[in-house]
């Protein structure tokens, strides 16, 4: 399989000027390139593996950081504090 998967983080729809427009160029840069009018370097390839990896890893920090800072559930957080792989398919 022929697959570029490119993951970067971008927090949108934030009310603040150049994350809203940061938003829109991210958006229309990745149409382009799923149309082929926009081409990456070779060095930005990944294998799908690393893809899988980087991107379990991206959701694993998020789960953490719900449950940081989650209000409820404090008595559980105090028992399991960090997030595993587990408790984030028991979701």
């Amino acid at each position: 399989m022929n697959i570029r998967i490119i993951l970067v983080q971008i927090q949108g729809n934030s009310g603040i000027l150049g994350n809203d427009i940061a938003n829109k160029e991210a958006k229309l840069t990745a149409f382009q390139m799923f149309k082929g009018i926009v081409a990456l370097p070779d060095e930005c390839v990944l294998c799908i593996s690393e893809a899988y990896r980087m991107s379990s890893e991206i959701t694993g920090k998020s789960w953490q950081r719900l449950w940081d800072n989650e209000s409820t559930g404090r008595y559980i957080y105090d028992l399991i504090p960090v997030v595993t792989r587990t408790h984030q398919e028991m979701r």
